[in-house]
């Protein structure tokens, strides 16, 4: 075949082949239900879901993470300790003492806010018993779960009298009966301040007896030098 005919036959098959598309050979990409945390894009928008509740924490750690993509949406670098709730994240402002959800994932024991390792016998917030109840190994009783310095631990003779604070959690009636002989000083003085003890601490404690003169005396009272 001449020049000129193989020019002319090429000039040919280049016509034809230019009204012909071109096969795309590249891999394509089949969504499907994306798994989280597995580094793959199984739904194909070219990344791995690495925070599935969407509250800005991710369910993974990623400084040990490679996945797709390579960048995610900009999240907080601290572990969401629930990547199923979108309330529950660190620094979460939903968090609730004595509910049993560590809602801020702080790790924190959530029955003991004052951190003093006692946990209430009661939920502060109700007065009731802990619904869900507590399990844990912390002993329980403490009657001030806002004040660390009040607790079962503390010793009976740190509990000042008359201050309307039962320092060790006892609710012992010597908090108005200094002498122990069974009888508080003067209920007008001293009568609002026994009631709202005994409410605060639920101690229970009933009508105290009243009319003291010497309560640093236990050799006086009423009846009996007074």
């Amino acid at each position: 075949m001449t020049p000129p005919a193989k020019f002319l036959l090429f000039c040919v098959l280049l016509a034809a082949c230019a009204g012909r598309p071109v096969e795309d050979t590249a891999p394509r990409c089949v969504p499907t239900e994306e798994v989280p945390y597995n580094g793959l894009d199984e739904d194909c928008d070219g990344i791995d879901i690495i925070d599935v509740d969407g509250d800005g924490f991710p369910g993974i750690d990623l400084d040990n993470y490679t996945g797709v993509g390579g960048t995610w949406p900009a999240l907080g670098t601290e572990l969401d300790c629930n990547d199923r709730d979108p309330e529950i994240f660190p620094g979460s402002p939903f968090e609730v003492g004595y509910d049993g959800i560590d809602s801020d994932c702080d790790g924190m024991p959530d029955y003991d806010v004052d951190l003093d390792g006692f946990v209430p016998t009661r939920n502060p917030n109700t007065g009731l018993p802990h619904d869900p109840p507590y399990v844990g190994p912390l002993p329980q009783g403490d009657c001030d779960d806002t004040d660390a310095q009040v607790n079962p631990g503390r010793l009976a003779r740190d509990d000042q009298a008359y201050d309307g604070i039962d320092l060790n959690c006892d609710c012992s009636p010597g908090e108005f009966d200094a002498d122990g002989d069974g009888f508080a000083p003067d209920q007008a003085t001293y009568g609002a301040a026994y009631a709202a003890y005994d409410a605060a601490y639920f101690c229970e404690l009933g009508e105290a007896s009243w009319g003291d003169c010497d309560d640093g005396d236990a050799t006086r009272s009423p009846g009996n030098g007074c």
